[in-house]
């Protein structure tokens, strides 16, 4: 017939694990809380109800990374109201420097909007940050970035949320 044939093929499948939550939050606001992670939502943040899910992602502790890392799924890309962002430290931070919460955004089906360093507070064993109001779209977004490849549409954000400790010199 003159077709080729691979003897085996391999695939490398990475599954997340279920998530810790998934909650629905509306125009009234509600504290979104996992082991590790607790997002404040205030009332009047959203527009409408939405499906928040929360997972950790689970992978190697990075150098100067300071708490677990967790997938949040569900929040619109714009935000009528701040959000308060709290993660459990996983260790104390072992050098000086400035504290951030790095927030990696994308929409399904869309661009990956970027990573935004949310400057943060450190108070005993956990760090706090601002996620701002207004366009998550418009403060990320200021190139374009190669879309993923997934259902179209979506108006929701989806990421991933870190600690880390950066040292500057």
């Amino acid at each position: 017939d003159g077709e080729i044939s691979q003897k085996s093929v391999e695939f490398l499948i990475r599954t997340l694990p279920a998530p810790l939550t998934a909650t629905t939050v509306g125009a009234e606001g509600k504290t979104v809380e996992a082991a590790g992670l607790r997002v404040e939502v205030p009332a009047s943040a959203l527009s409408a109800s939405t499906s928040v899910k929360v997972t950790e992602i689970p992978q190697p502790q990075g150098q100067g990374q300071l708490t677990r890392t967790y997938a949040v799924e569900g929040l619109p890309l714009a935000l009528a109201a701040p959000l308060a962002i709290t993660l459990d430290l996983s260790q104390t931070p072992s050098q000086e420097g400035e504290a951030y919460i790095l927030v990696n955004s994308f929409v399904e089906g869309g661009p990956d909007l970027g990573v935004q360093q949310l400057p943060a507070r450190i108070n005993g064993n956990r760090m706090t940050a601002t996620l701002p109001a207004g366009s998550l779209a418009g403060r990320l977004a200021a190139q374009p970035k190669p879309a993923r490849s997934a259902a179209p549409g979506g108006a929701a954000a989806e990421g991933s949320i870190l600690g880390r400790v950066s040292r500057f010199q």
